[in-house]
């Protein structure tokens, strides 16, 4: 299935899977240009995988299947809750888990996620700095 990535904040945004950035002041011309790019076929394409995600509840005894391109997450819908996972992938049973969430992604997916997890401002890395007492010091 084609998909067409369009950044529309890439301010704030890596858009890895975005072949164009459109910011709001320049809009309309960019998605014409993008447009005239697509019916001259001046694009290219890559072939991305995607995650089959099965799942059987004990609990509430319903079935879920649903294939996702970048990252699935799973949790109760209380927060509160912690969650048993018996994780199989390609069939083979790889162990039973205990957690308040699962995140199964693919690489395309990965690099999203992983910047929102990580994100460290200069401020986050003083904090913790001065916190282990290593403020002023060089590392």
């Amino acid at each position: 299935m084609p998909i067409l990535g369009v950044n529309t904040d890439p301010l704030r945004s890596v858009g890895c899977l975005c072949n164009r950035k459109v910011t709001h002041a320049t809009c309309e011309d960019d998605i014409q240009r993008m447009m005239r790019y697509i019916e001259r076929e001046n694009f290219e394409y890559f072939m991305r995988q995607r995650l089959l995600f099965e799942m059987d509840s004990a609990v509430t005894e319903t079935k879920h299947r649903h294939y996702s391109l970048n990252e699935i997450f799973v949790a109760e819908e209380n927060v509160s809750q912690t969650s048993i996972f018996l994780i199989k992938v390609d069939g083979a049973n790889i162990g039973k888990f205990k957690s308040s969430g699962l995140i199964i992604a693919t690489g395309t997916g990965s690099t999203g996620w992983l910047y929102s997890a990580k994100r460290f401002t200069e401020l986050d890395v003083m904090r913790a700095l001065t916190t282990l007492g290593a403020h002023g010091e060089s590392a």
